[in-house]
């Protein structure tokens, strides 16, 4: 979500007019409202869902899991 920001600030902040401009900042959009998304969905249904953390000793990967609560 802030990188999508990043973009959109970085358009305004750019003292050359650049022939991608919309592009830019159609990206910048889109990043911001799929992180924004994402976010919200994991604030919307945390409480319905138990979550466990498991951390592989020899590889160093932490993986989530999320059961429903029952």
């Amino acid at each position: 979500m802030l990188l999508g920001g990043g973009m959109i600030l970085f358009v305004f902040f750019d003292p050359e007019p650049t022939t991608k401009l919309a592009l830019l900042v159609g990206g910048g959009i889109a990043t911001t409202l799929g992180g924004g998304a994402v976010v919200l969905t994991v604030i919307l249904t945390r409480k319905k869902y138990e979550w466990e953390m498991s951390i592989d000793k020899k590889t160093g990967k932490v993986t989530w899991k999320a059961k429903p609560k029952t």
